[in-house]
């Protein structure tokens, strides 16, 4: 049985352990292209991009905590367009469960907190981009109502 999961919003001083994670997403086969380098630059990128939009009010990182320790985040903007449209939008950048804790309703969980988090800032419309063979995730965000509406299309050139 699976101890508790607590689902927190993360401060700023805490986005140094989230980024560790986000080094196991940027390197997960499932849920990573794997065109990202690996690398601490990147990691401290990625930190501080959060940072700024956690500091502007326009994001938010929320972290699954087990026994005190970190096992899972999402991180999500909203406000984010510089054009104005007719719905606002949300956007959710990485969605992640450590391997271990996967199938037990930590995603789930995270992913529920975002939806209802994103609401509260006026969101009606919640985008997400995730890979075509990342079948469980896809399968996660069907089951909250999420819908293909756009296809990206690559053409990797010489």
């Amino acid at each position: 049985m699976m101890p508790q999961v607590k689902i927190a919003d993360a401060k700023s001083e805490e986005l140094e352990r989230v980024s560790h994670l986000w080094l196991l997403l940027a390197g997960d086969e499932e849920g990573s292209e794997g065109s990202i380098i690996l690398n601490e630059e990147n990691r401290k990128r990625w930190m501080n991009f959060a940072k700024k939009l956690l500091e502007q009010g326009r994001g938010r990182v929320k972290i699954a905590i087990v026994e005190g320790n970190p096992i899972g985040f999402i991180f999500y903007t909203w406000s984010s367009n510089p054009l104005e449209t007719h719905k606002k939008f949300g956007k959710i950048y990485d969605l992640f469960v450590m391997k271990e804790y996967r199938n037990r309703g930590v995603g789930t969980a995270l992913l529920k907190s975002a939806i209802e988090d994103l609401k509260t800032h006026g969101v009606e419309i919640i985008c997400v981009e995730v890979l075509s063979k990342n079948i469980n995730a896809i399968s996660l965000y069907e089951k909250f109502g999420f819908r293909e509406k756009m296809l990206e299309m690559r053409l990797e050139v010489d």
